[in-house]
């Protein structure tokens, strides 16, 4: 992680997180899935690709909030 600093590494570091869009497959690395083909490219509204450090990729709905 040479060269990164901040909120990659604390992703990085944690492997957890959600991937709103993701665009390749090598995307979910960053959080410690792997993103299925199936999965790559124009996500829908509201929904992101979940993970919290057991080694799957879940569908989650994220709520729109007005503030």
């Amino acid at each position: 992680m040479a060269g990164f600093s901040g909120w990659f590494v604390d992703v990085r570091r944690n492997r957890q997180g959600a991937l709103l869009s993701p665009q390749a497959v090598g995307d979910g690395e960053l959080i410690g899935g792997k993103v299925p083909r199936s999965r790559i490219g124009g996500g829908r509204p509201g929904r992101a690709l979940f993970h919290n450090g057991d080694g799957r990729l879940r569908t989650v709905q994220v709520p729109q909030t007005e503030l």
